[in-house]
Parts: structure tokens; C-alpha cells; sequence
């Protein structure tokens, strides 16, 4: 089965760039569904934490509490609904104190996604809040998008491969692809399966997961220290946001017949650190 080219082309813009974030102070926030006043474009807010803590995270947009019946754990992603407005402060905080804020300066033209993704940055301080943004633009309705990004706290690397699932039941690594970290790639719906392989090509975790026809996802590396001195660490693993019910077997495996044939699809990523 010959294989397409992984990546055909990619462009770079900082998020701030297009959505218009502006971190603020030393902080960080959370999920929503927008509407812009002048538009009419609706835009899903999509917010994961990947900060290594027991702690939860809480979400406002100018002082309401978008998370105050269920704040979000560790290792989870959520969207929310709520109305967004150029000028809007959208303000994160954890139950230990940390938190940070954004300003939204501006809006999408069109409806899109917008995500946040939360994790801790041991490099600046035990309690350093650092920030994925990401803007998916809309894709074809036969095709899904996937972002990889790396969330891990430590010096351990591990690469993120990708299979179709029944591939990598029945031919091991043969079909296996390696997703580049903050890079985001189109592939056909189905089932397919995510491993984690250190830089002995040894498996730290494997994830199953389907992608859906028109549905953007985001699949982390989280983990690691929770400090910079802190012997209390959290398992490496995967996190793969959102959830799609696993297509039937016969529609997943017609699929799969096809090859992987990733194809780079257009970036609008930034880390933010404060």
C-alpha cells in the first residue's frame, strides 16, 4: 500500500495575530460558544487543561463564572457557551492560586474553532501557567482535522504516531505516520489509534479514537512534574479532544483500505508563556 506524502505544505501565524488574544499579567482561562455582535459568525471556544495539578480550573469572561457548578479537572476539555465580544477579558484560575488572563482583541471573520489548551511550564517556575492557542479553519465535509501538541512538563521526548486503527491491529508500526507537534493534518474519517514512543521506541501510552467526517480535534501529550523539585509526577499519556463514537467496522475498514495519506492542512498555532 503506497502512501501519500505526510506534509505538502505549511504556513505559521501567531495566534495573536488572527484571534487577537493578548495575554494579560501572570494567568490563565477557559471554554465557550461565541457570537459576534457585528457578524453574526458563531465561534466554538474549546478549552482543555493539561496543567499537571489536582487542582481544577475555573473560566470567566469579564467577571462571570463560566465553570461555577463544575470547574474543569485535570486531563479533561470542555466547550461552553457563552456570548464573546472584542475587549472581553477571558480569566483562568486555579483552586492553588495560579491563574492568567486574556484579553480578546478581536474576532474570526468566519465561524471557526478556537482552542485553549492549559498546561504548566516548569521551566519558569513551579507554578508557571503556559498556553497552546489555536485558531482550526473549516475543513471539507469527507475530511477531519487533527492538531498534535506537546503539553508534557520535563525533559523526557516522545514522538506522537499515528495508524488506522485495524492497520496497527494487524500490521504493528507498517502504516504507522509520526504527527508533528503543533502541526495540524487532514485525514479521512475512521477509527485510528495514537502511540507515544520515548526515544528508545519504547510504547509510553496508546490511545484509540475516531475522527469523524468535518470534525477538528486536537490530540495532547500530557504529564510530567508538577514542579521544578517536586518528586510528584503525572503519567504520560495522551488526551484526544472531542470524544467521537468509533465508525462500524465495515465503513472504518473501507477506509483504512485507502492508506493513512495525511496531508498538511493550514496552521494558525502559538505557544504563549507568562
Amino acid at each position: 500500500m503506497q502512501q501519500q506524502a505526510l506534509f505538502t505544505g505549511l504556513a505559521l501565524c501567531l495566534a495573536t495575530c488572527v484571534w487577537g488574544l493578548t495575554p494579560k499579567g501572570t494567568h490563565s482561562k477557559s471554554d465557550v460558544l461565541l457570537k459576534d455582535d457585528t457578524g453574526g459568525q458563531r465561534h466554538a471556544l474549546r478549552i482543555c487543561n493539561a496543567y499537571t495539578s489536582n487542582s481544577p480550573l475555573e473560566v470567566s469572561i469579564d467577571k462571570k463564572m463560566l465553570t461555577a457548578e463544575v470547574p474543569i479537572p485535570y486531563k479533561a476539555c470542555r466547550e461552553m457557551k457563552s456570548r464573546l465580544r472584542p475587549g472581553d477579558d477571558i480569566e483562568f484560575t486555579f483552586f492553588n492560586g495560579s491563574k492568567g488572563v486574556f484579553e480578546l482583541t478581536d474576532l474570526p471573520a468566519k465561524s471557526s474553532i478556537l482552542l485553549l489548551v492549559v498546561y504548566r511550564d516548569i521551566q519558569e517556575g513551579s507554578d508557571s501557567v503556559a498556553f497552546h492557542s489555536h485558531i482550526f479553519a473549516s475543513v471539507p465535509g469527507n475530511t477531519s482535522q487533527i492538531l498534535a501538541l506537546d503539553s508534557f512538563n520535563g525533559p523526557q521526548k516522545s514522538q506522537m504516531l499515528i495508524a488506522h486503527q485495524q492497520a496497527a491491529d494487524n500490521l504493528g508500526k507498517a502504516d504507522q505516520e509520526k504527527l508533528q507537534y503543533s502541526e495540524v493534518v487532514m485525514v479521512d474519517g475512521g477509527n485510528y489509534k495514537l502511540e507515544l514512543l520515548d526515544d528508545k521506541s519504547k510504547v509510553q501510552h496508546s490511545l484509540d479514537f475516531a475522527a469523524l467526517d468535518g470534525e477538528s480535534y486536537v490530540a495532547l501529550r500530557i504529564g510530567g512534574l508538577t514542579a521544578r523539585t517536586s518528586g510528584e509526577t503525572f503519567l504520560e499519556e495522551l488526551l484526544v479532544f472531542p470524544k467521537s463514537k468509533p465508525l462500524s467496522q465495515a465503513r472504518s475498514s473501507a477506509r483504512a483500505a485507502k492508506g493513512l495519506g495525511l496531508a498538511a492542512a493550514l496552521l494558525v498555532a502559538a505557544s504563549l508563556q507568562f
